[in-house]
């Protein structure tokens, strides 16, 4: 096992049976791709969590999971199926997302946390006096405008000015729950 790959099974807390196989990072797609591999004997069943053998490996899956800094991360994984004497051939499940997720359990807390916070900023624009809402609406023009210009959010931190005021960071709340509402 590599310094790299033994460094992401840490972040990702993973124990033996799993491992990190490989790590590539796509600077183009602007992506890191972390392969999983299960290496072990005894698995549970699913539905009567019995102990039981492999029977094979199903295809490969993703799982969306949390930024890697700036980049979008996916692990990558076949998941194994179990050879059950009273169930028969069942899909494992994994410890890093739920049944049939598309998400990382990580990045699905992520995300609920995420939108609690557009819940609490829509509360928060109400107690805005009109000064406040006029300077609100002078730092949405621009970012708006540069963003129909390249059809990509704006970067919540980029985008605003680093200055002190509340209406920076219900703008960066804000660009969150815009790009929330895309994945």
């Amino acid at each position: 096992m590599s310094k790299l790959t033994e460094h992401y099974r840490l972040l990702l807390g993973l124990d033996a049976p799993w491992e990190v196989s490989e790590v590539s990072l796509s600077l183009e797609e602007k992506c890191v791709e972390i392969q999983l591999v299960h290496r072990g004997g005894a698995v549970t069943c699913p539905e009567c969590e019995a102990a039981c053998g492999i029977a094979d490996h199903g295809p490969e899956r993703t799982w969306r999971h949390l930024d890697t800094m700036q980049f979008e991360t996916v692990l990558r994984a076949r998941t194994p199926r179990t050879k059950c004497k009273t169930c028969g051939v069942k899909t494992t499940t994994v410890p890093w997302a739920g049944k049939q997720s598309r998400f990382t359990l990580m990045f699905e807390a992520f995300a609920i946390e995420g939108l609690q916070a557009c819940g609490n900023v829509k509360n928060a624009a109400t107690l805005l006096t009109d000064e406040q809402k006029g300077q609100a609406r002078k730092l949405i023009s621009p970012n708006r405008a540069r963003e129909e210009a390249s059809e990509q959010a704006p970067h919540p931190i980029e985008s605003l000015p680093h200055g002190r005021g509340s209406a920076a960071h219900t703008l960066a709340a804000h660009s969150f729950c815009v790009l929330l509402q895309r994945v």
